[in-house]
């Protein structure tokens, strides 16, 4: 088990660690990690999102990108349906995207996120 075990540590090195658990899994380890970077848990041939200690989103991880409802896009601004902060523009989701909407191909992230806040939304 490994708990966050590219936290600070550069991105040299974060490669050549990924490299070595994946090549020990590879070799037949199990190997299970927590970390809040997604990018990593896309790594995994299967993920568990957290929120409030609840389950949001399990499986395989290109499945749930795979199997997201809506549409995601981006913006330079808040948009309509749930938006979120990426660099400097927005990632936006909703059922369907507006018109003339920059239409993207979610990741894991995105598709985290966007559970988020629909179970947020949904309690309230």
């Amino acid at each position: 088990m490994l708990a966050e075990p590219s936290t600070g540590v550069d991105p040299v090195s974060r490669v050549e660690l990924w490299r070595l658990i994946s090549r020990a899994a590879a070799e037949g380890a199990a190997v299970l990690t927590t970390t809040t970077y997604l990018d990593e848990a896309e790594r995994a041939t299967r993920f568990l999102a957290l929120e409030a200690g609840r389950t949001l989103l399990s499986g395989d991880p290109a499945e749930a990108v795979r199997s997201a409802p809506g549409t995601f896009w981006v913006a330079t601004h808040r948009g309509p349906g749930q938006a979120w902060r990426v660099g400097r523009s927005w990632h936006c989701w909703a059922a369907t995207a507006p018109p003339g909407a920059e239409v993207i191909a979610a990741d894991l992230h995105d598709v985290v996120v966007a559970a988020a806040l629909r179970a947020k939304q949904d309690a309230a």
